[in-house]
């Protein structure tokens, strides 16, 4: 609903919109070798690091398994990559501790960005920054 909301705001006030896409892929091993919980508790911690990351307006969210998005208010996808890859940086270079994890766990964030042409929906525009991991 936040994304709708931010989506006609660009629209209606001619301002510019962006939103960030960051897939986990290292997540599977960790769960397949110490379980689900141990699993969730990591993507806590990354959520929270996200959240630490952003500017006050940006709204960073998980928005299932392992994919989190940010959207990012008054910024285009020239403003919006070197943002992204600075979070996904920090987040790759972080060792996370987890309870009952025999060490620490590192993972890695692909991201990328879209921007909500005319016409563009919450889920068109998310559907968009998916799609660019997977060419990447």
């Amino acid at each position: 609903m936040h994304l709708q909301k931010q989506i006609a705001e660009c629209r209606s006030r001619e301002k510019v919109l962006a939103i960030g896409f960051f897939d986990i892929t290292k997540l599977t091993g960790l769960n397949g070798e110490y379980g689900y919980v141990t699993g969730n508790r990591l993507l806590r911690q990354i959520g929270d690091a996200i959240g630490g990351l952003v500017r006050a307006e940006d709204l960073p969210a998980r928005f299932g398994g392992d994919e989190f998005y940010i959207v990012l208010p008054g910024s285009d996808q020239e403003a919006a990559r070197p943002e992204l890859q600075r979070i996904a940086g920090v987040i790759n270079f972080t060792k996370f501790t987890i309870k009952d994890a025999g060490e620490p766990a590192q993972v890695h964030l692909q991201n990328s960005c879209a921007t909500p042409p005319a016409g563009d929906s919450a889920e068109s525009l998310i559907a968009r920054a998916r799609a660019e991991i997977a060419k990447g």
